[in-house]
């Protein structure tokens, strides 16, 4: 299980295919602007991440940590007043930033090991 996937399973976020979303009435056009994933919140209040389970591994944890990125900061609830163009830097920004953390952490681990 992958670091991204244990913060989902913790907060009760469900990972799922992108594809699994495509023959959903009514999400076509939410999956073709999606490009890669899409994070999603029902009317009960569950929250989803689809990703392009075509996309090579390392993508697919970039995507996901994008996604989750707009669940953890909020874009979902509505609450604050940004713009698409500011949500999307933001979970870019939180990405990368989950994503090196990652790798500092395995490289952390190799040096360990090695020395």
């Amino acid at each position: 299980m992958s670091f991204l996937e244990k913060v989902c399973k913790e907060y009760g976020i469900d990972l799922y295919p992108l594809s699994v979303f495509s023959p959903v009435k009514g999400m076509e056009d939410f999956i073709t602007r999606s490009k890669g994933g899409a994070s999603i919140k029902d009317s009960e209040g569950d929250i989803s991440i689809a990703i392009d389970d075509t996309a090579p591994a390392r993508e697919r944890d970039a995507i996901a940590a994008h996604e989750l990125g707009h669940v953890i900061l909020g874009h979902l609830d509505g609450k604050y007043k940004l713009s698409e163009e500011q949500c999307e830097n933001e979970a870019r920004l939180f990405s990368a930033v989950i994503i090196a953390m990652s790798l500092y952490d395995k490289y952390r681990s190799y040096i360990k090991a090695e020395f």
